[in-house]
């Protein structure tokens, strides 16, 4: 069986007013980002033990962004596929 991980998008302006997102989006926040570099740091060990691990992301904004910043720390060895 292989092990699922799930990480969520960072923190955003609207996370801090408690309000409800659902397909809106609101802009990652400064500690948003620092979570998102930080996922990707989690991301990385976890590429040493699970080298096929395989990533998918949701197209909503705040989750693309944090992606886009948590693969920073992925450099060539992560590929995008759109879809």
């Amino acid at each position: 069986m292989h092990p699922i991980y799930i990480l969520r998008h960072g923190e955003t302006l609207w996370n801090i007013d408690r309000r409800l997102q659902g397909r809106l989006d609101a802009p990652l926040t400064d500690k948003g980002r620092a979570q998102a570099a930080a996922q990707g740091q989690v991301v990385a060990d976890l590429l040493q033990t699970h080298p096929d691990l395989k990533i998918y992301c949701s197209p909503q904004g705040r989750a693309r962004a944090t992606w886009e910043i948590a693969r920073g720390a992925l450099t060539g060895r992560c590929n995008m596929t759109p879809g």
